[in-house]
C-alpha cells in the first residue's frame, strides 16, 4: 500500500495491550510507472525502524520473496494489471534484497521510495526508469501543471508486457544489491531530510491510447483542493 499516512492506521482493542490496524487499501499497487505518491509516514519514523532488521524481520521478507511467483498467480487470477502486478514484484525484490539479504533499516529503505520533492524522482523511481529505458522500453519525463515530474510511458518495447515486467525486476535486484547500501549510508547522513514526507490527498491519472498498452499521467490538485475531492483512479488496460 503505497498511503501510509497517520490516519490510514488505527489503535484497535479497548485493553492494553492494543494492536494497530491498517485501513484504507484504495492505493494498492499503482503500476510501476505511477510510484511517485508513496508516502509511509504512518510508521516511518518508529525509532526501532532505523536500526537493523530482527532475524524475524529478515526471515519474512526472505519468505515473501519465495512466495511471489504464487502471490502474482493470484492477483492475476483476479485480472489485476500487469504494471500493477509488476509493482509487488518490484517492491518485493527491494524489501528482500534490502532487508533479507543485506540486513538494512526499513525506515531507510522507505526513504529511497518517497519524494522529498515533488519535482524531483524518487530513489526508486529514478532506478525503475534508467531500468525500464534499459530494457527497450519507451518511457519519457512529462511535468504537470505543478511541475510534478511524471513518467510517460509510449511502448514497454514487446508485444509481451509479462516479458518486459521479468527482464525489468531482474535487472532492478542487481541494481539493488549493487547500491542498496551506499544509498541508504547516505541516507542516513542526510539528517535535514529525514521523515521529510509530502502530503497529497488526490490524484487523477488520465489513459492514454496505445497501440500496445494504455498509459496514464497524474495530476496533482493543490492543497486547497485537496479537502474538496476524494482520490479518483482510472487505471491502464
Amino acid at each position: 500500500n503505497t498511503d501510509r499516512h497517520g490516519g490510514n492506521l488505527l489503535l484497535l482493542g479497548s485493553i492494553w495491550p492494543k494492536t494497530l490496524g491498517p485501513i484504507d487499501h484504495g492505493c494498492c499497487l499503482p503500476p510501476w510507472w505511477a510510484l511517485g505518491e508513496a508516502r509511509f509516514e504512518a510508521w516511518m519514523d518508529w525509532p526501532q525502524l532505523s536500526d537493523r532488521p530482527s532475524d524475524a524481520a529478515r526471515t519474512l521478507a526472505a519468505e515473501a520473496r519465495r512466495q511471489l511467483v504464487r502471490s502474482c498467480e493470484l492477483l492475476r487470477e483476479l485480472r489485476l494489471d500487469v504494471a500493477s502486478i509488476a509493482t509487488l514484484q518490484i517492491c518485493t525484490c527491494l524489501v528482500a534484497v534490502g532487508v533479507a539479504d543485506l540486513g538494512l533499516p526499513l525506515a531507510k529503505l522507505a526513504q529511497l521510495m518517497v519524494r522529498k520533492d515533488y519535482s524531483k524522482f524518487s530513489w526508486l523511481e529514478e532506478r525503475v526508469l534508467a531500468s525500464a529505458t534499459q530494457e527497450g522500453a519507451k518511457v519519457t519525463v512529462g511535468r504537470n501543471k505543478y511541475n510534478d515530474k511524471l513518467f510517460v510511458l509510449e511502448d514497454c518495447g514487446t508485444a509481451d508486457e509479462s516479458v518486459f515486467v521479468d527482464k525489468l525486476v531482474a535487472r532492478l535486484e542487481n541494481v539493488f544489491r549493487e547500491q542498496l547500501v551506499g544509498a541508504c549510508a547516505v541516507e542516513a547522513d542526510d539528517d535535514d531530510d529525514e521523515g521529510a514526507v509530502l502530503h497529497r490527498t488526490r490524484a487523477t491519472w488520465v489513459t492514454l491510447p496505445h497501440p500496445a498498452m494504455s498509459t496514464a499521467l497524474s495530476s496533482v490538485a493543490s492543497s486547497a483542493e485537496d479537502d474538496k475531492s476524494p482520490i479518483q483512479r482510472s487505471h491502464a488496460a
